[in-house]
């Protein structure tokens, strides 16, 4: 299965997670609308059928032997100049005296919701009536008396609501639309600055890397510890827990806490390193490198690195024997080639037996001094350095005489 680069997961993460809430939003923003349209068209055709319910002409109207003739233009011009989709005016038997249909007046109100409103109820509800479903109020009309005698119905059909909120909807969805490339831009930027950051590196390399790194420190002899621009301790190897006689190390804490009398803190604020310092920390004198950490013209840490001292001079003795030994073995073999060139020279001459005698004096000198060492000196080191100042005597033709003395 391939996996996806970490620039790619992260816009595809913020992206989804924006497309959710903007689409969340988008969704409650919308339902309230619709609410919010049907409730606020619920109050307007109420009002406006409250209005036509006390018009003193239609009231008058009522007493005409054809109601219709005066109500139908009044009602007419109601519905045109407030945009509802009809206003309708009928009698206690809900015989209609205005319809924007001409055809419809003089016909039976249609719906079944308009029962209330003949007890004298003022109400809003949605029904289907001649033109289709539609929210209407129905208003009471009384005469001078106050005798209910009629009723108004102003109606406004759904599909006009449905107009509207379509309308609304696809501004939601343009902006919607908008925010989610804004997003999905936003998005790459931050990713794309995140891998910058990263060094291009994926979480998967930067894991890698973080292990091969603890490996190598562990692998390293020398202690190691490096502290930030504050003096905090970030990172100490096991060999240097080892060296400082330390265990347990709180997770944020201050160099001097943990080696008392440590120069870091002065590393860091000179800027200058300090190197091959001897420095007694647990009863042990260590050779200490110390190193400010910069980074883009700027100091953001220090490092130190600890050796025990103790195996640095065990390593220069050695170190030392050694050397003595390859002089030595260096004088012997200078000492042989010229011992050969005296044979070589003798036998040149036909001076045989002078040959064999040399050959044989140089023999058993060389012999008497190995078994004087082998059965006087019980320690092969110091034979073998005794061994070797000897040689290097012989080739500047020094003479040594041996004393030894046993207690």
């Amino acid at each position: 299965m391939m996996k996806l680069s970490l620039q790619l997961r992260i816009t595809l993460v913020v992206s989804f997670i924006i497309l959710i809430a903007l689409g969340l939003e988008t969704l409650l923003i919308k339902r309230n609308f619709e609410s919010y349209i049907v409730t606020q068209t619920g109050n307007r055709v109420l009002s406006i059928a409250t209005i036509v319910s006390q018009d003193p002409e239609i009231i008058e109207a009522f007493k005409l032997p054809d109601p219709s003739r005066r109500i139908q233009p009044i009602a007419e011009k109601v519905r045109m100049l407030t945009g509802t989709s009809y206003v309708v005016v009928f009698n206690m038997e809900t015989i209609r005296y205005s319809h924007p249909v001409p055809e419809r007046i003089g016909q039976h109100f249609v719906g079944g919701d308009e029962q209330d409103s003949l007890k004298g109820k003022r109400y809003v509800s949605q029904a289907r009536g001649t033109l289709g479903v539609s929210i209407r109020a129905f208003v009471p009309i009384y005469n001078d008396l106050g005798t209910q005698i009629g009723v108004v119905s102003v109606g406004q059909l759904l599909s006009d609501v449905e107009t509207e909120n379509r309308k609304v909807t696809s501004l939601l969805t343009v902006a919607l639309s908008l925010s989610l490339i804004v997003g999905a831009v936003g998005a790459l930027l931050l990713s794309r600055s995140i891998k910058r950051i990263l060094f291009g590196l994926e979480p998967e390399e930067i894991a890698t890397l973080l292990e091969e790194r603890n490996v190598i420190l562990s692998s390293i002899k020398e202690g190691v510890l490096a502290v930030d621009r504050e003096a905090r301790v970030i990172l100490i190897n096991e060999n240097a827990k080892s060296l400082l006689g330390l265990r347990e190390i709180p997770s944020i804490c201050k160099v001097q806490d943990l080696v008392p009398g440590s120069k870091l803190p002065r590393v860091i604020e000179s800027q200058k390193p300090g190197y091959d310092e001897e420095q007694i920390v647990n009863n042990r004198v260590l050779l200490v490198n110390r190193i400010p950490m910069v980074s883009k013209g700027e100091v953001i840490g220090a490092v130190a690195t600890f050796r025990d001292m103790s195996e640095i001079r065990s390593m220069a003795e050695e170190l030392t024997s050694v050397k003595q030994y390859v002089e030595g073995l260096r004088a012997q073999h200078h000492e042989y080639l010229n011992r050969l060139h005296v044979i070589a020279g003798l036998l040149q001459l036909q001076e045989y037996r002078k040959a064999v005698d040399f050959v044989l004096d140089t023999v058993s000198k060389d012999q008497g001094v190995l078994d004087y060492l082998r059965t006087r000196v019980e320690e092969p080191a110091i034979s073998g350095l005794l061994l070797a100042k000897i040689t290097s005597a012989r080739e500047y033709n020094i003479e040594i005489q041996f004393h030894l003395h046993y207690e």
